[in-house]
């Protein structure tokens, strides 16, 4: 069966966290698929921004995607964003008023994630204090908000992932703590259960265990009063158990892996190989051979 673009951004999106440079380097094999489904440039071109810019911090490796979606009307959003944000990491500044509010957030949160991964940490910083003051303009729309939310959570969950620097680190946390009061703001109970979640991993993360554990139990709090379904218990089970070993408490954490493994069947069939790899993953920590 032919593959679809459908089919490689699904796989993409899977795998660039770990392996950015690798999947970087099979996009030009989606180029075919693309030619036959142009609809799709501007998922795909979404995807290629956040891949190259926000992971690789590398506007020129995005050049050729912006040509080939230059010429899809379907793709003038992404486009308009992707631009922006390459602009952004050549130096370049925003033009008041030139592109809506929501696109220049967005690609300001682009833009930081790219500077981060250069290790330009104060850059970053910098890029999104320019993004919180117009998502914080009077008169701002809604969107406009979530879309900052949304940018500290994806730099937050960016750092986390990387290595382990004091600055980095700093930004990391700050971030995080942003994404959670953003989207208690705008968001849904949703969004600030997940903030929770990412709160107690990235204080884990830098062994401050007493903080991990209160945004954990705060994450699993929310999922009580709100009913939440067995994926988003799961995942709070997984950031205390994170915390607890933060702690030192490897009973502890070993009990929350168990209520994991009860969750475990009733995640929807389609994210279940998601949570069984997070679990493997963390009995390994907390059973090391």
């Amino acid at each position: 069966m032919t593959e679809t673009v459908g089919d490689f951004l699904d796989a993409a999106w899977d795998a660039h966290a770990g392996d950015p440079a690798g999947v970087a380097a099979r996009l030009p094999a989606a180029m075919a698929m693309l030619e036959r489904e142009p609809a799709q440039a501007g998922a795909f071109l979404q995807f290629a921004e956040h891949l190259l810019l926000g992971h690789l911090g590398d506007p020129d490796a995005l050049e050729p995607w912006l040509s080939f979606a230059a010429s899809i009307p379907d793709a003038a959003p992404a486009l308009e964003r992707a631009r922006l944000a390459a602009h952004l990491m050549r130096g370049g500044e925003l033009l008041a008023g030139a592109q809506p509010a929501a696109v220049q957030v967005r690609a300001l949160g682009t833009a930081a994630n790219g500077f981060a991964t250069r290790g330009d940490i104060a850059i970053a910083r910098r890029m999104l204090d320019t993004a919180a003051t117009l998502a914080r303009a009077p008169g701002a729309p809604a969107d406009v908000l979530r879309a900052l939310a949304a940018g500290y959570n994806n730099l937050a969950t960016q750092l986390l992932e990387g290595r382990r620097e004091p600055e980095a680190d700093r930004l990391m946390m700050d971030t995080a703590h942003a994404s959670r009061d953003t989207w208690q703001e705008a968001g849904t109970w949703l969004n600030v259960e997940r903030a929770e979640y990412l709160l107690a991993r990235c204080a884990a993360a830098i062994g401050d265990a007493t903080q991990a554990v209160g945004h954990a139990e705060a994450c699993l709090s929310i999922c009580a009063a709100h009913d939440a379904d067995a994926f988003e218990r799961f995942f709070g089970h997984e950031a205390l158990a994170r915390a607890l070993l933060a702690r030192g408490d490897r009973v502890a954490a070993g009990a929350r892996c168990e209520a994991m493994q009860t969750l475990l069947p009733a995640v929807a069939d389609d994210l279940r190989a998601h949570a069984q790899s997070s679990l493997d993953q963390l009995q390994r920590l907390v059973n090391p051979a």
